[in-house]
């Protein structure tokens, strides 16, 4: 039995401000300040009213980007089978036509860096963090929006993201298991070959962890945010199909953490030092795993999954599989 449930923002629901007032998207308190970037925490937002998230919108959206951009997957139903996780091709069907198959399917729709490729959202993104930045205190130094479309009952599976995130729900009902980010849950040398780009963000899953996760069971209208590098994973509620905006917000604390990762890797894989977790052995070391990090390549296995088959409205599942 799952008991861990995450406390939801009790901040005043009315988050419109009153008559003199700009709207606004969020309206934190101090509590949130204090949770940002340190804990896992659920808090209200008012992105789910936005004509751009109806339907037409997102269709719109989907529409307005190159089909490289538009990234499809399907998965099985057992959360300890992340092999089952297969990438897709949309090839030339339009947005609306995605979204029916998404409706009656079992896909998931990444659709990256929408906010560089879509003017209207990427000024949404800005205002949303200018807001977040004024009431948590913390700058980013690149935000990356992926609008994330899924089927009901579609899930991720367990892994552990490089930098910070925070999932913005605006459809349907999502589960997300956090867990800590420590061992058994995850290791060092994990995270280390997953900020070098020499693993897939996807790691090894052991449903008995599930009794040491942090459950948020997130609704249209909630964000949700974790600690970097805490694994999770995601199930949607059956019934309806889901949509939320993952920003990755990158910060100077956050790709500190990156380098560090990274130097670590390389200075294990190519003299066989292992720093202590977090530390450098010295300042020589330091500068030594930086100088590798720098001019050692930026591995991209994570991203290399290969099309294993076309999304086609015909086909069971909207998956047609290739030969």
């Amino acid at each position: 039995m799952l008991t861990n449930r995450v406390e939801r923002d009790r901040h005043d629901p009315c988050r419109k401000g009153g008559p003199t007032m700009a709207p606004s998207l969020i309206n934190w308190g101090e509590g949130e300040a204090r949770a940002w970037g340190e804990r896992t925490h659920v808090a209200r937002h008012d992105l789910d009213g936005l004509d751009l998230f109806a339907r037409k919108g997102i269709a719109r959206i989907i529409d307005a980007m190159p089909r490289s951009a538009v990234h499809a997957y399907t998965m099985g139903d057992d959360p300890c089978d992340g092999a089952t996780w297969r990438r897709g091709d949309v090839a030339d069907l339009t947005g609306l036509q995605l979204l029916d198959i998404v409706d009656q399917g079992r896909l998931w729709l990444n659709i990256v860096g929408a906010g560089h490729h879509v003017p209207e959202l990427g000024a949404i993104v800005d205002e949303l963090y200018g807001e977040v930045s004024s009431t948590v205190g913390d700058a980013w130094s690149t935000l990356k929006a992926t609008l994330l479309v899924s089927s009901p009952s579609a899930q991720v599976f367990y892994h552990a993201d490089n930098q910070p995130n925070a999932l913005w729900h605006i459809r349907g009902e999502k589960k997300v298991f956090v867990y800590p980010c420590r061992e058994p849950y995850v290791s060092v040398r994990q995270l280390d070959s997953i900020a070098a780009g020499y693993a897939d963000e996807q790691l090894p899953y052991d449903p008995a962890w599930d009794a040491s996760a942090e459950v948020i069971d997130l609704q249209p209208g909630e964000v949700a945010w974790w600690p970097q590098n805490s694994p999770h994973r995601v199930v949607n509620a059956p019934g309806e199909p889901s949509v939320s905006l993952s920003v990755e917000h990158r910060t100077t604390a956050s790709t500190r953490t990156e380098r560090r990762q990274r130097a670590d890797f390389h200075l294990r894989r190519t003299f066989g030092l292992t720093p202590p977790p977090g530390k450098w052995l010295d300042p020589v070391t330091l500068v030594a795993g930086s100088a590798l990090a720098k001019v050692a390549p930026k591995q991209r296995a994570r991203n290399e999954r290969a099309v294993s088959f076309v999304v086609d409205p015909e086909a069971e599942g909207g998956v047609k599989s290739l030969a």
